[in-house]
């Protein structure tokens, strides 16, 4: 299958196109041929419809149909009985018609089918069906848990539910949740995605603190001076953490944590993974996965726009 792309302000668009050989260029190349195809481009039409809207012989309108149809440039999209007799639809049968080259393709840089990853599937795997099967966790913007703490970082989910949707439709409950809420409505044996470090998200706390054997913590005399694992210590404001466990609340369940030291190293955790998953999910995205990220301004407008991975 092949494509027409056009990048726009809003994105990358593509149209399918069907490569033509020599009958399909003859075929299309009649004037009053252009004309049906543009007509029934806007709205799929039967012949004696179209006869009477480009003011042209019925017979004549059958006949370059027929030659259409051979060059398959055209298809019966569908049948519906007028006055007594049986009227066939057409349509193009594909969004574009090209002529092909043999001629060295061009890398369209940042147009990878993101659906196809394989390694964006395994991280996310069981999250993904036929809806999205999980809750995304943010911290509550109000003053709570044992620091009274406020969070600041939970507008990063529309950025990561925004790339999620690449992969899983909606599902038909509301996904993103407060960490007081998933509290509340005892609902931590779920798929969670955690944003936000353990000093404003309840939830990223609680798995820190029932998870002794964990190789990584964040410094618990201060949420937001060092995060430290297997002996080594970040303490830079734009670091984060990056990890996939097994739900200890329900081992059929995963958590991935999103986690930065401060605002800023949460930011670059999901800009990490929505941007730069080919760095961060290597060849083994496996439980436990770990990773420990700093991010960068890599264009120097004052923001964070990447990531490094440290460890």
């Amino acid at each position: 299958m092949k494509y027409i792309v056009e990048k726009t302000r809003k994105g990358v668009y593509g149209k399918e196109v069907k490569i033509l050989g020599p009958e399909g260029f003859k075929a299309i190349s009649h004037p009053i041929r252009l004309k049906i195809l543009k007509l029934i481009n806007k709205e799929p039409s039967y012949p004696n419809l179209i006869a009477k809207k480009l003011g042209i012989h019925e017979q004549k309108i059958y006949y370059h149909i027929k030659k259409l149809r051979k060059a398959k440039l055209i298809k019966i999209v569908k049948e519906k009985e007028i006055k007594g007799a049986l009227a066939r639809y057409y349509g193009l049968s594909s969004h574009a018609f090209a002529l092909e080259f043999e001629t060295k393709p061009v890398k369209l840089s940042g147009f990878e089918k993101l659906k196809d990853n394989p390694k964006i599937q395994s991280f996310f795997k069981e999250f993904l069906g036929e809806q999205f099967n999980g809750l995304i966790v943010v911290g509550n913007p109000l003053p709570h848990g044992p620091n009274k703490t406020t969070s600041r970082d939970g507008h990063y989910s529309a950025y990561l539910s925004m790339f999620l949707g690449h992969f899983v439709e909606l599902s038909d409950e509301f996904n993103i949740r407060l960490d007081t809420d998933i509290i509340n409505e005892k609902r931590l044996n779920e798929n969670l995605i955690l944003i936000g470090g353990p000093g404003t998200n309840l939830i990223t706390a609680k798995i820190f603190e029932i998870n002794e054997k964990f190789s990584i913590s964040f410094k618990k005399e201060n949420y937001w001076t060092s995060l430290d694992i297997n002996g080594s210590t970040f303490n830079d404001d734009a670091c984060g953490l990056i990890a996939k466990i097994k739900n200890p609340f329900n081992h059929e369940k995963v958590i991935i944590i999103l986690a930065g030291l401060r605002v800023i190293g949460t930011k670059a955790c999901v800009i990490g993974l929505t941007k730069q998953f080919n760095e961060i999910l290597n060849d083994n995205t496996e439980i436990p996965f770990i990773r420990v990220i700093k991010g960068f301004d890599f264009d120097s407008d004052g923001k964070i726009d990447g990531i490094e991975v440290l460890k």
